[in-house]
């Protein structure tokens, strides 16, 4: 009976051979010393279970994630090596173009000199000392990098001198000044008077302001 027979039908799919294809971004593009770098990767056909193997130098690292954070070195090569899921593929897994990462430095900032004892009633005092040149003093009391004792008021202060170098990198530096009350002497003496300060002396280092000029004695 039944014959012929017939059997079954099976009906075949057919996939069409895909490319697999993986870049990988920094952001920022180059950082300061200490700062972390992001990388993203951007694939196509990974299909619904892909496998992200980061590397750096050569060494799997990270997480099986399109995204990898680090602390960089100037110098590394952070690349990516992505595998498709898919069955139909060119070129699985595939590497990603590598990105060689840029460190810059961080500034030696200094702050050394500068006046360690100002009396309250002194004029706006331009700040300097700070290295290198052309950054920026902060701090209670200051305003366009000058320091106004009366403002900043009777007591020690701790100044701040910013400075950042042509790649955005920034470092500061802090000093310390002591502003006095300079009791028993004059506040407002002009026409050839003195002011000598500080007063108390709180160093070994004496001034006698005469109309404007400073004499220092040590």
């Amino acid at each position: 009976s039944n014959n012929p027979a017939i059997s079954n039908t099976i009906i075949f799919s057919v996939f069409p051979t895909v490319t697999v294809t993986a870049e990988i971004d920094a952001e920022p593009e180059e950082v300061c010393e200490g700062e972390t770098m992001n990388f993203t990767a951007v694939t196509t056909n990974g299909g619904d279970d892909p496998v992200y193997q980061w590397q750096v130098n050569g060494e799997n690292v990270g997480d099986n994630q399109p995204n990898y954070s680090y602390v960089p070195a100037n110098g590394d090569e952070v690349v990516l090596e992505f595998t498709s899921s898919l069955i139909c593929t060119v070129e699985n897994p595939v590497m990603s173009n590598t990105i060689t990462t840029v460190i810059n430095p961080i500034p030696v900032v200094t702050w050394t000199t500068f006046e360690d004892t100002l009396c309250v009633q002194y004029d706006p005092v331009p700040l300097t000392g700070g290295e290198p040149e052309g950054g920026v003093y902060s701090g209670t009391g200051v305003v366009d990098n000058t320091f106004d004792p009366e403002v900043a008021g009777v007591g020690e202060h701790v100044l701040t001198y910013t400075y950042t170098n042509e790649f955005g990198c920034t470092d500061s530096a802090n000093y310390t000044v002591y502003v006095d009350m300079c009791v028993g002497i004059s506040e407002n003496i002009r026409d050839g008077k003195f002011i000598i300060y500080p007063n108390p002396v709180k160093t070994d280092v004496l001034y006698i302001k005469t109309s404007g000029e400073d004499i220092r004695i040590q």
